[in-house]
């Protein structure tokens, strides 16, 4: 019997009458038999919570007691609730914030236990014809015992469950490290292998753009156009390449100062081809002025590109609006905004958007990557991003950075 500060939340307890004949199944001893202490270990075996322990318990003190009157309180102290019961001879429960008295008028003996997050009191109700205070008593001080380490094993087990889940949980990280891994080895593969076509290309538009600029051919205007595309393109891939092993390879270089307006304005010419395709309308809402950061232009055009490329594949053709704004925060920062008019995102998706690999495009539609990537990079510029629902539909990606210098004029 337990008495310390949480069993004092519960009423008195203690043996308060004697009783001399009993109707109780009693062996020859006048003890109680074997079964029904075998019956209380059982059901401490059989239960989810304490909390239905409880009540099996006082089922089964009732039904040793089938002249007397049983009942009990619990209280659950993580959520300070006081459950009340009453077995017989009519069935009722109830549950309070308050501390209850006992359910039973005048109780013959009463035991109070504590446990780990529960203090508890089992109350029996019956004459001198009924049962011998004994027998009672100790029905009722089995059935504490077994609540009371009952609990322990409760406690223990979720412990375990925890670990479990746990476990789970590295487990499934360490996955996703080993994917990482694996793209770092894929991505250097790719750079080396397109580095030196691409540089080709690149080369070779640059002169044929130098040799028409100088005179040395007759120029036309849409074949200038056309060079200065397969030089653009050829760039944004050795750019794009560059930026997946970034991903899993961060550089130190020195980091210059950059426009944001103007990567923003760099990010929507590299998007032309989707936003054409989409039928996209661009709308500008930037702050007045000019806005610097340092930074890597390189990597911060790549992942606007990536979220007007999300933003486009998610819009319908023909009613497409995307929304581009930025404004200034007191503490130093830019908000970048990018906000389309799509198909949104569901909210158990919400919280694994920015996960490596996870996409919710159709097979070959989509590496899981973009996203991940824009994480990394903006994260890498000691900034944040998060991603919102749009009303009344749609999605709003929202960027901040620290930024250097804003130039009003």
């Amino acid at each position: 019997m337990s008495t310390d500060r949480r069993s004092r939340d519960l009423p008195d307890s203690g043996a308060a009458l004697s009783a001399t004949s009993s109707t109780m199944p009693v062996g020859d001893s006048g003890q109680l038999p074997a079964a029904w202490l075998d019956e209380l270990l059982t059901l401490s075996l059989g239960t989810s919570t304490p909390l239905e322990l409880f009540v099996n318990l006082l089922d089964v003190i009732a039904g040793a007691l089938p002249s007397g009157r049983v009942g009990g309180v619990v209280h659950v102290l993580d959520e300070s609730t006081f459950h009340t019961f009453v077995r017989s001879p009519v069935a009722s429960t109830t549950r309070s914030k308050v501390a209850p008295g006992s359910p039973l008028d005048m109780p013959s003996v009463s035991v109070s236990v504590d446990a780990k997050n529960h203090a508890a009191a089992f109350y029996v109700c019956y004459s001198d014809s009924v049962a011998r205070h004994v027998d009672v008593m100790a029905l009722l001080t089995r059935a504490s015992d077994v609540f009371r380490c009952s609990c322990a094993r409760f406690d223990e087990l979720n412990r375990a469950l925890s670990t479990v889940e746990r476990l789970h949980s590295l487990e499934a990280a360490s996955v996703e490290n080993t994917k990482l891994a694996s793209l770092g080895q894929f991505a250097a593969g790719v750079v080396h292998d397109l580095s030196s076509p691409l540089t080709s290309i690149v080369g070779y538009a640059d002169y044929l753009i130098h040799k028409g600029s100088v005179g040395s051919i007759a120029p036309d205007p849409e074949d200038f156009d056309r060079l200065r595309r397969i030089s653009d393109s050829a760039n944004r891939m050795l750019r794009f390449a560059r930026s997946v092993v970034s991903y899993v390879r961060p550089s130190a270089d020195a980091r210059p100062f950059c426009s944001v307006h103007a990567l923003l304005d760099d990010a929507l010419s590299f998007c032309e081809e989707e936003l054409r395709s989409s039928g996209a309308r661009i709308v500008r809402d930037y702050a007045p002025g000019q806005i610097l950061m340092r930074g890597a232009p390189e990597p911060l055009t790549q992942a606007f590109v990536n979220l007007i490329n999300n933003a486009c594949h998610a819009m319908v053709p023909g009613s497409a609006v995307l929304r581009i704004a930025t404004r200034i925060e007191p503490a130093q920062r830019v908000v970048l905004t990018f906000e389309d008019n799509g198909s949104g995102i569901l909210p158990e998706h919400q919280s694994r958007i920015f996960s490596p690999f996870f996409t919710t495009k159709a097979a070959g539609k989509g590496t899981g990557l973009g996203l991940a990537i824009v994480k990394r990079i903006v994260e890498e510029h000691a900034g944040s991003v998060a991603v919102e629902h749009a009303e009344p539909h749609g999605t709003r990606f929202v960027i901040a950075l620290p930024i250097d210098v804003q130039d009003p004029s």
